[in-house]
């Protein structure tokens, strides 16, 4: 019995261990979320007294916060970053500022919604698809300043072809007049 007692100690002593390995890496997890929102609210926050915005120091904010592994479990415990991130999509002092809330807003919303059974995205993954945008989005603007061009060019080659069939109807009339 004895024996039996001591196995069931140890396996709880190990449970505990594991347990306790968990809600440290939780617990970092959470308080650098909750840092973070913190350092958000206090960059951007207005009093009536003055208005004090610190744009850099929220980018820098967002830019640490989208490189945090979260998961379903803090996105439901810091529910008050994700409703700040929300209402940030609006911010219209700095577009930067709204694009990177939408991006991190809708990476929780996907978290929350995948769950823990899937696979959380990665920030790198997240970051990938931000340059693809980059990139298509420079590309499409190529693309349309080409066109452009060749509208333009194609309005002087129109415009040539015009001349010169006046020119041509011209000379035919003097060539007629002239027999």
């Amino acid at each position: 019995q004895k024996r039996g007692r001591e196995e069931g100690e140890d396996r709880e002593r190990k449970k505990g261990r594991n347990a306790e390995k968990k809600t440290c890496a939780t617990t970092t997890t959470d308080s650098m979320l909750h840092r973070l929102h913190g350092d958000i609210r206090i960059s951007l926050k207005t009093d009536n007294l003055c208005v004090f915005q610190d744009t850099r120091k929220c980018l820098a904010a967002l830019d640490q916060l989208s490189a945090v592994y979260v998961t379903s479990q803090h996105v439901q415990r810091h529910s008050e970053l994700v409703a700040t991130l929300r209402k940030m999509r609006w911010y219209r002092a700095n577009s930067t500022i709204m694009d990177k809330a939408s991006m991190l807003y809708n990476r929780f919303k996907h978290t929350y919604l995948l769950g823990e059974g899937e696979e959380v995205v990665s920030a790198s993954y997240l970051n990938s698809l931000v340059q693809e945008k980059e990139q298509d989005e420079a590309q499409h603007v190529d693309n349309q300043q080409r066109e452009g061009a060749l509208h333009e060019e194609g309005g002087l080659v129109e415009q040539v072809k015009e001349e010169r069939e006046e020119e041509e109807g011209e000379e035919e009339e003097t060539l007629e007049e002239g027999k």
